[in-house]
């Protein structure tokens, strides 16, 4: 008799768990879809909704990505903050290479 509960009650265990991995498949599916790269068919959507071409939107994704590239020359070509530069700093026998501010506030010394 025990036995027969025994194996009652690992039968139910063993049933019980099987919903439990399908439901934590179907949640990885449904999180794959949400973070998935468009397919086409969205792309047509995404037409649809807002009356541009897959097209025009990727030549607007371009012309920001050349804007950017333009600010990034733009702020690479500035001289450096002078207070913001890389020093060599000593602290607790080590050697780094810090902007002054995280030396000092770090009680090291600067070389």
């Amino acid at each position: 008799m025990r036995h027969l509960i025994t194996l009652a009650i690992v039968g139910l265990a063993l049933a019980n768990s099987g919903c439990f991995v399908f439901d934590e498949i179907d949640k990885g599916m449904a999180m794959l879809e949400k973070h998935s790269p468009p397919s086409k068919k969205q792309g047509e959507k995404v037409e649809a909704d807002s009356g541009l071409s897959f097209a025009a939107l990727r030549e607007r994704g371009q012309n920001a990505l050349g804007d950017l590239s333009v600010k990034v020359e733009e702020a690479m070509a500035k001289a450096p903050d002078p207070a913001n530069v890389v020093i060599t700093c000593e602290t607790e026998g080590r050697t780094e290479f810090t902007r002054k501010f995280d030396c000092l506030s770090r009680g090291g010394r600067v070389r």
